[in-house]
Parts: C-alpha cells; sequence; structure tokens
C-alpha cells in the first residue's frame, strides 16, 4: 500500500514538472528592434507597417524576433492599425502584448502637408531630415499682422527703368516680382530687412526664433538651420547635395536637379541692389539667412548671410555677409516649421 502511494505521488511530481516546464516563458519586456520602412506622414497618408520589427523577451533568456507579417499570430496588437489615415493626433504608435499586457511606444512624425501666408497662398511641406520646410518660394505681400510690404515695380514714377530699387536705402522694407508677376512660380524677392520684418536685428540661434515675413507658426532660417539642412543631405549625397534641392526643370545648361527631396528649388535669381536689374534668372537660387553681418566696409551698406545655387555647381554655398551681400539685394525667401 505504502510503495503504491510513493508511485501515485511520483507520478503526480513527474506530470506537474513536465506541465511546469512546457508552459510558456513569461514575457518580460518588448522594444520595436527596426522602425517600419516609412514612420513620417503628410495628414491623410496612409499608415504602412511594413518593415517594422519587435523584439520580445521572455524569462529564461528566452528572446523572440516577430515581423511585420507575424505580429497578429503572436499576439501583437497595434495602435493605429495598419492602414489607418494618418492625423496628427496619431503620431504615437503602440504595440500590446494582449496576453501579458505588455507593450511599447514609439513616435511616428505627422505634419501638415500645406501651409498657408497671409495672403492665402498655399505651400507644399516636406521633411529634410528632421526639418520642415516650404516647398517652393514665398511670395506673401503681408506681414502676419497685415501690414503690407511696399511694392517696387520694375519702373519708378518718372518711368526711369529700375531706379527705384536702386535707391533704397541699405535698410529698406521692399519687395518685388519678375515682370511684375505676383504668381510667378519663382516666388518673390525681398530685401532682408522686409524679409525680418520688425526684427531689428538678426539671429544666429537655432531655431531662430524670428518670425518675419513667415506665417504663424514658421520663421525666417538662421545660418544654423540653413547648415543643417546642408549637412544633412552633405551625408547622405556627399558631393551631389546641392544638386538634390535642384527642382528637375528650369534650370540653365543642363543644371537641372534630381529633387529627391521636394524642395523643388527653382533659379529665380536676384534683383542687383546697384543697378535695381534683375540678374541670373535661371542660373541661380539665394535665399536669405535669418543671420546678419555688419556693415559692409568698402560700401558703408548693411550685410546679411544667404545660401545659394547654382546651374553651373552641385554644391549648396553660403554667401558670406560681408562679400557684398547687402541687405538692399532683392533674394528669394525660404521658411522653416516653428
Amino acid at each position: 500500500m505504502k510503495s503504491r502511494l510513493i508511485l501515485v505521488l511520483a507520478l503526480i511530481a513527474c506530470v506537474y514538472s513536465c506541465n511546469k516546464d512546457d508552459a510558456e516563458p513569461k514575457l518580460l519586456n518588448m522594444k520595436v528592434y527596426r522602425m517600419p520602412d516609412k514612420s513620417d506622414y503628410k495628414v491623410g497618408e496612409t499608415l504602412n507597417l511594413s518593415g517594422i520589427c519587435v523584439m520580445m523577451y521572455y524569462e529564461k533568456h528566452r528572446i523572440e524576433t516577430v515581423f511585420f507579417e507575424e505580429l497578429s499570430s503572436n499576439g501583437l496588437v497595434c495602435t493605429p492599425a495598419n492602414g489607418t489615415t494618418m492625423s496628427l493626433s496619431t503620431n504615437t504608435l503602440k504595440i500590446v502584448h494582449t496576453k501579458s499586457n505588455q507593450s511599447v511606444e514609439v513616435d511616428l512624425f505627422v505634419y501638415e502637408p500645406t501651409v498657408t501666408d497671409y495672403d492665402g497662398n498655399v505651400y507644399g511641406v516636406v521633411k529634410v531630415g528632421s526639418q520642415l520646410w516650404m516647398a517652393s518660394n514665398l511670395k506673401v505681400t503681408h506681414y502676419p499682422n497685415g501690414s503690407p510690404i511696399p511694392m517696387v515695380f520694375d519702373n519708378n514714377s518718372s518711368g526711369s527703368s529700375n531706379d527705384e530699387w536702386a535707391a533704397l536705402a541699405p535698410d529698406a522694407k521692399a519687395i518685388c516680382f519678375l515682370n511684375e508677376d505676383s504668381e510667378s512660380q519663382y516666388g518673390a524677392l525681398y530685401t532682408w530687412s522686409a524679409a525680418i520684418g520688425d526684427a531689428t536685428t538678426g539671429s544666429s540661434t537655432k531655431p531662430s526664433n524670428l518670425q518675419g515675413v513667415c506665417p504663424d507658426g514658421w520663421h525666417l532660417p538662421s545660418n544654423p538651420e540653413w547648415w543643417e539642412l546642408k549637412d544633412y543631405i552633405d551625408n547622405v549625397l556627399y558631393t551631389q547635395y546641392g544638386n538634390s534641392l535642384k527642382s528637375t526643370s528650369g534650370w540653365y545648361n543642363n543644371g537641372n536637379g534630381s529633387d529627391i527631396y521636394g524642395f523643388s528649388a527653382l533659379p529665380a535669381g536676384i534683383r542687383d541692389r546697384e543697378s535695381g536689374n534683375f540678374l541670373k534668372q535661371t542660373t541661380m537660387a539665394r535665399w536669405w539667412s535669418a543671420t546678419g553681418g555688419g556693415t559692409i566696409s568698402y560700401t558703408n551698406e548693411i550685410g546679411a548671410f544667404n545660401f545659394y545655387l547654382t546651374s553651373s555647381s552641385n554644391v549648396f554655398e553660403a554667401g558670406g555677409a560681408m562679400d557684398g551681400n547687402s541687405a538692399s539685394n532683392g533674394f528669394s525667401v525660404r521658411c522653416v516649421k516653428d
């Protein structure tokens, strides 16, 4: 009798031990090992979680790798779900293991696809690195508070071509359009003082915190912000980075670019502060920086920094404030998101 009892107890212990060994180990932790192939979204785009990889860490040193196709079969639920139409409120992806209630969260980058200025002009928005840029040159004729920017036309009141622009003071606020076409694909050309608006000095900080002519929520980029753009595309494409910002058409002598980021830089040219003439259309794009540079000694004019592209080069260059870049030149403006 005693031996039979011992045998039964041994069998029970064996069954218990086997069941315990066969039980699924406890999930201790999860992490997203690889982000989805696409993690940046404009509002209205569809969430695509393809490429995501989740690492699941269990007790007893067990680790499982779960790919996108295996999420559901491994008890993982994603919010928002794959195929969701993205909005500004769907900027966090949460993955929950339904059996253990363990979860992990990662950030998605969601942004508005357009921005509208005071005049009602609508601009596309593109993401380059961690920055959001307007996808075309500014052409607003009013400041964000509604104040008009003084307009200068090709001829002054006496009919003498370009005299009015050439007579501008170094600190004058002025705007013009090539051929007086406010719908031009090139956008407007602004003096530096017009670009910085009510600010009395420029800015060298990142962000510049200098709104100037830019719409609410946007600002005029400083040198460090332009350099961030330059460094990002340089690190990706090396010596071809300027080419990646150019539009695929419109540049002189086959100087067109690949426009892989959608920045769509067009050769708007400049308006020369000395002659008042429009110059370098089809061969140059030049944008003001929020960063000023003091007085140019040989002209006694205010200077300001700028960045430019040319049809003859793939390099994105910085224009020094003291290199004859008078603030009363007419250059383009691109705004960057706050």
